[in-house]
């Protein structure tokens, strides 16, 4: 086997040999011809060629090579030592020594493919075939990631099943090899900073080839990757306002590499708990049916999603934007930022939110006024020094960068934010049952919101709310029942409202998609509608119909399109249209319960700086 094919080559051709000389492999392409009524020639030289330009290799110079350029890339910009945590670094180790493993990383920056070679390199931790999208291969970037372990993946196969049987049993030769493979959990770059749902393609394939009895388990390790700062944030901003994306090439990698050469601060890689399949799945053994194989792959995603919310530390960066987006276009000084701050860290401290360096730091004001710099430097944050003390605010038309820094924590508050809407929904007049009316309420906003946020099953999410309702008012139930007044009294024993900040930039989304809907009633298509959201949006920006600025969003009415067809509403019959109605009120409503909160927060805000001023 090999002889007249390059050293170089001679791993990839042993692996295309083996697996196409499976039985396994001609049942598969038998199948295939079956179903599409081609010949079985023509679907095996398909499958070969797919299957050839599938395959790694692993050249051991080209995977020191691809590490020493990776490492040279990011630290133009980043503090060589990525911090992590040495205990997670311990679980992950044992896990890959006892098990093939699949790890799982967040998406918010192309330098997450350098840093994390870069980081198992130093940590001495077992080599990944590395699934990779199809857009980076390109010269030299493709023929060396190629030869150093890089699958490269077509982003959608979804009309090639040749492609996609061949793709599976390499996957599946690879888990029964026990070889270890990695690839970013939500496909593409998240351009909002929080993590975007999972694609699923390449995870069934792990768990089909587990299920076959094809390892005796597999560990999926869910990873999160978090930079102080992230130099894409404002091409994402410009993205999020209908700006093309730049395409990837050589002359791209260069002016990447160049624009580096500033200071951005830390990386931060954190390691989730790894999840067995055994313990998920029971015994190897084939699904009983393909809704329930589904069904099971995306309970496994989920999962993976939120234990990579869960170790996603808060930067100093993601705190000051809660901050100074919370103020609502209101310049602050730093005595009001920090003591703003302060009540954001006894938040982050009660609900066990990890936090770094940067972030701990801000209980100094040497470290607000070092997170605030960083953030005047790069653009982002303005200061007006010509008063009687320096103010601090958003840039003019940085209002979506400072929302990505602060989306990357958002998660952390999103249970608090679906409480005090719930809660401000439950005491309105005419409610009858306002525990009950509570729970609906939040679990509709659970529904409602499922497109951008991984929350827990209904009865935990829910047993989770009144858990969290009770550490501050044991006789909530008691107090709802006096109407509006008891709410406002449960509400003034948080720490601080959230509701403004976490859910209405989504929301105002929501309803700007919701008035397209009305507006359009014929047949719709994605790309042109989502389009002409971004005129709605603006317009309805301008009519102070929405308030945020970084509502307006192309990545947040994708979220809001994938909403309104789950719901039924891209159909144009007569029902449908009543939905849209029906829609735009609903969101209508809580929008501007939100405003309640927005209104109480602000009283609360304006209490809190007045006693900071005093005490100035």
């Amino acid at each position: 086997m090999g002889v007249g094919i390059p050293v170089r080559w001679r791993s990839r051709h042993r692996a295309c040999t083996t697996i196409a000389a499976a039985p396994r492999f001609h049942a598969g392409l038998r199948r295939l011809a079956e179903q599409s009524g081609c010949g079985i020639e023509q679907i095996s030289t398909e499958a070969e060629r797919d299957l050839a330009g599938i395959v790694a290799g692993n050249s051991r110079a080209q995977t020191e090579f691809t590490v020493f350029v990776s490492r040279q890339i990011y630290t133009q910009g980043y503090d060589r030592q990525i911090d992590v945590d040495p205990e997670q670094i311990e679980r992950v180790r044992a896990a890959m020594q006892q098990h093939p493993t699949v790890t799982l990383a967040s998406h918010r920056s192309y330098l997450d493919g350098m840093v994390l070679p870069a980081l198992f390199s130093e940590l001495g931790l077992p080599g990944r075939q590395v699934l990779v999208g199809g857009n980076m291969d390109f010269w030299p970037v493709g023929p060396i990631m190629r030869r150093a372990g890089g699958i490269f993946v077509r982003r959608d196969g979804t009309d090639a099943p040749v492609y996609r049987f061949a793709l599976r049993e390499y996957i599946g030769h690879l888990i029964e090899q026990r070889s270890h493979l990695e690839w970013f959990i939500e496909g593409g770059r998240s351009r909002t900073g929080k993590l975007l749902p999972p694609k699923l393609g390449a995870l069934s394939y792990v768990v089909d080839a587990y299920r076959e009895g094809r390892a005796e388990d597999v560990m999926l390790i869910p990873i999160s990757i978090t930079y102080d700062q992230l130099r894409e944030a404002k091409d994402f901003a410009g993205e999020a306002g209908g700006r093309a994306k730049q395409a990837e090439n050589t002359g791209w990698l260069l002016r990447y590499w160049r624009e580096l050469r500033d200071r951005y601060g830390k990386i931060y890689v954190r390691f989730g708990e790894p999840l067995s399949l055994r313990a998920a799945l029971g015994p190897p053994a084939p699904a009983h049916g393909a809704e329930s194989g589904a069904t099971a792959v995306q309970e496994l995603a989920f999962e993976v999603s939120r234990r990579i919310s869960q170790v996603t530390p808060a930067t100093g960066t993601a705190l000051v934007a809660v901050v100074l987006l919370g103020a609502v276009d209101r310049a602050l000084t730093l005595r009001q930022i920090r003591a703003a701050l302060a009540v954001v860290l006894e938040f982050a401290h009660r609900h066990d939110l990890p936090m770094t360096d940067s972030a701990r730091g801000l209980q100094s004001a040497a470290g607000v006024q070092a997170a605030l710099d960083a953030l005047i430097h790069h653009g982002v944050v303005t200061r007006f020094d010509d008063g009687t003390e320096p103010v601090f605010g958003i840039e003019p038309g940085q209002h979506l960068v400072a929302a990505f820094y602060r989306n990357a924590i958002i998660h952390a508050f999103l249970n608090n934010a679906v409480l005090e809407v719930a809660l401000i929904e439950a005491a309105k007049p005419g409610v009858t049952d306002p525990g009950a009316r509570f729970l609906d309420v939040a679990l509709a906003l659970r529904d409602l919101l499922q497109f951008d946020f991984f929350f827990a099953e209904r009865d935990d999410f829910g047993a989770a709310l009144t858990a969290e309702l009770a550490l501050y008012a044991p006789d909530w139930r008691e107090q709802l029942a006096d109407g509006p007044a008891g709410a406002r009294r449960i509400l003034d024993a948080f720490p601080f409202p959230v509701a403004h900040v976490a859910l209405r930039p989504f929301l105002e989304a929501y309803l700007v998609v919701a008035h397209a809907l009305e507006q359009q009633p014929g047949p719709l298509q994605r790309r042109p509608f989502l389009k002409s959201c971004l005129g709605l949006g603006r317009q309805l920006l301008l009519q102070r119909i929405i308030a945020r600025p970084e509502s307006v969003s192309q990545q947040l009415f994708e979220s809001g399109w994938r909403l309104a067809q789950h719901r039924g509403l891209l159909d144009t019959d007569q029902e449908s249209m009543a939905r849209r109605v029906a829609f735009t009120a609903e969101l209508q409503e809580i929008l501007a319960d939100i405003t309640v909160i927005g209104d109480i927060a602000a009283d609360r805000f304006a209490v809190l700086l007045a006693g900071d001023s005093r005490r100035g």
